[in-house]
């Protein structure tokens, strides 16, 4: 089964993530060749984009003018930039990567030597679930963060004027070289700003969840590796015994394997999306601190639980690789001969060093790393509640 062209079928493994990365021309369709799809990719991206491109020269204006104009707040636009950032970083390495992904899918979900673990069907179903309910917050939520500001369309419009401001008054903050007099003119930025913003918020999503749906999908093959050294440990008969661990022995170097390949994934496609989690996550602090808005808090959520989603897939996988140690101790595995005591013994030591995921260059992802980034996000709100 080769993946370098995603075939969508349903209740299986990545399916929601892979569905909505082709549906966001992050990956390709079936049949379709890649220099097609390298064509249409960049040029769906590069229509999308403006929005992000207006929201940065917005910034820059209002930082300009910050000390000419009274009154001027640049906490959403600080927001956007951040967040944007770090996740169009994350869409485009990905979309330059996505090759190494999909012949990795392709490993992890070959069950063709080891078979398919017991808990393969639940893990990848509980996934698919997850994964579908922070597509449909962030649907939601990007939606009801566009569609709001189009209720105060006449505060902002006098705002403008009272402050000689360019505010476009529509879903996000750009720059506009003109003025959005006509109300008609307004819904339509509005649903274009909307589409720009589902582009990255969705496929961006969609990265770090495949890092989570991987890790769940590890952890079935680890607990499946766990009941076939344990039967194999509880052997009496030594040749059988030396059959079982070796076959044991082979499992498991492939699920380091496979661990070690994810990490090198994890840490260059999603490293981006971490550097700027904290930066981000207080750039929005600030923006629900200075705007005490409703639509700021659901973006501050929803770039929260994707970083701790990223930290949990991180934790849990490093939790249960170094559990085999546990299964070989609750045997009497200092029974056996020379020989299996030798190969046991390597077992152990290698089961002593975690699979990890890291981020570039931050380190492992854990729910420490998630602390961290929460403390260093409060830094940054505080400095920037200063600063605005």
């Amino acid at each position: 089964m080769r993946f370098e062209m995603i075939e969508l079928i349903n209740k299986r493994p990545y399916y929601v993530c892979t569905k909505a990365m082709v549906y966001t021309c992050l990956l390709p369709k079936k049949n379709c060749p890649m220099s097609i799809f390298y064509l249409y990719s960049t040029v769906y991206r590069l229509i999308l984009t403006i929005p992000y491109a207006l929201i940065i020269l917005n910034t820059f204006l209002k930082i300009k003018n910050y000390q000419k104009a009274t009154g001027v707040n640049f906490s959403e636009e600080l927001a956007m930039c951040c967040s944007y950032g770090g996740m169009y970083l994350t869409i485009i390495i990905f979309q330059v990567k996505h090759k190494d992904w999909l012949r990795f899918i392709d490993k992890v979900v070959d069950h063709s030597e080891f078979g398919i673990p017991p808990t393969f069907d639940e893990a990848q179903r509980n996934s698919n679930i997850v994964t579908a309910m922070m597509f449909l917050y962030a649907a939601i939520g990007v939606t009801f963060y566009a569609l709001v500001p189009l209720f105060g369309i006449e505060e902002c419009r006098r705002m403008n004027q009272e402050k000689h401001l360019k505010e476009s008054c529509s879903g996000l903050p750009v720059w506009l070289p003109f003025e959005t007099t006509n109300n008609k003119q307004l819904f339509i930025l509005t649903f274009y700003e909307l589409a720009s913003s589902m582009s990255i918020c969705v496929p961006a999503s969609s990265v770090a969840f495949m890092a989570y749906n991987s890790s769940k999908i590890l952890i079935s093959k680890i607990d499946q590796f766990k009941a076939l050294l344990l039967e194999a440990l509880k052997e009496k008969d030594g040749r059988v015994l030396r059959d079982k661990l070796r076959y044991c022995v082979k499992y498991h170097n492939h699920i380091l394997s496979l661990g070690d390949e994810l990490k090198r994934l994890v840490r260059v496609t999603v490293g981006s999306y971490g550097i700027m989690a904290a930066l981000s996550i207080g750039g929005i602090g600030n923006q629900i601190i200075q705007e005490q808005s409703a639509r700021s808090i659901v973006h501050f959520f929803g770039f929260a639980v994707a970083a701790f989603t990223i930290c949990h897939a991180g934790q849990i996988i490093a939790t249960e690789s170094v559990s085999i140690k546990e299964v070989i101790y609750a045997t009497d595995w200092y029974l056996c001969d020379a020989k299996t005591m030798k190969d046991i013994r390597f077992m152990l030591a290698r089961s002593q060093i975690p699979i990890t995921l890291e981020m570039l260059p931050l380190g492992w992802l854990n729910y420490e790393f998630f602390t961290m980034i929460m403390k260093t996000s409060y830094s940054y709100i505080t400095l920037l509640s200063k600063a605005t």
